[in-house]
């Protein structure tokens, strides 16, 4: 017989036992097995970058939350136009969780992604991430901070950066969730340090960075800042309710959770309402 939906690079024991019509064996000795390696499952996440010079720039990750087997390297993809298709970009690979990019063109925005490997192939890419070289654009924006204002909301501040270069015309803020890149955001004005984000996923971690706008190409991203929205209640009930009688007064009652998706924090507890037909509820 096989054994299916294991996880991949994951040790499991397992012992055999002998049926026949009189019952069922003694054990066998106990066996382990690892399952093989797949491909990650995800990109690496918590990716941030910086300008070093004017031609080069240092990237930093954190591994794939999902490695499925023993991570071998990365790769950074980068080019300074981001339509091109990715066979088109350039790379550099990586055995550790950071890399710098040299001998790049001055004054000039580059976009990158990320790609992790083991033995089993590659993970997806990640989300699309800019830094800029360039001397012209306005720095890093300062103490960028996140508060968590409900379970869909959060605030986000920063300051001004220290280095304005050609002058800030207003701000990025990015965000989404941490398994994604920085996909969503919001545009305001030069003299706005602080935008609420709205409509989020509860229980559900976020990256957030601010980067300055000028009239040249956007500047540098902020380091990234991650954060948990609050719990919510959830808003899926209970799954595949099955009941079974156990004697002529008692019922044994199981079910499965809301779906992932739903459970809008950790479920702690489980409350059950029952009544006779007829008669008012109770609560177990």
């Amino acid at each position: 017989m096989s054994l299916s939906n294991l996880q991949p690079f994951t040790a499991y024991q397992f012992r055999v036992f002998a049926l026949n019509g009189m019952g069922t064996s003694k054990p066998s000795p106990l066996a382990e097995f690892t399952t093989s390696q797949k491909a990650p499952g995800t990109p690496p996440w918590n990716i941030q970058a910086k300008g070093l010079s004017d031609t080069s720039f240092e990237a930093t990750w954190l591994p794939p939350k999902q490695p499925n087997g023993q991570i071998r390297g990365y790769r950074l993809y980068y080019v300074t136009d981001p339509k091109q298709n990715i066979d088109k970009w350039l790379y550099k690979a990586s055995a550790i969780n950071q890399t710098q990019i040299t001998g790049l063109k001055k004054m000039t925005t580059y976009y990158f992604k990320l790609i992790a490997y083991n033995s089993a192939g590659e993970g997806p890419l990640s989300g699309l991430f800019a830094v800029k070289t360039a001397q012209g654009a306005p720095g890093q924006p300062g103490e960028v901070k996140v508060i968590v204002l409900s379970p869909r909301a959060i605030q986000v501040t920063w300051q001004a950066p220290r280095y304005i270069g050609e002058g800030v015309l207003g701000y990025e803020v990015y965000y989404n969730k941490s398994t994604a890149g920085m996909d969503t955001s919001i545009t305001v004005g030069d003299n706005t340090f602080g935008q609420e984000i709205r409509d989020l996923s509860p229980y559900t971690y976020y990256q957030v960075q601010v980067a300055a706008k000028s009239y040249v190409p956007i500047g540098p991203m902020s380091f990234v800042k991650v954060v948990q929205t609050m719990e919510d209640i959830p808003s899926a009930a209970p799954q595949n309710i099955r009941s079974k009688g156990l004697d002529s007064t008692s019922l044994e009652i199981s079910w499965d959770p809301p779906p992932t998706g739903h459970r809008n924090g950790r479920i702690t507890n489980y409350t059950i309402k029952y009544r006779e037909k007829g008669v008012d509820v109770q609560a177990s």
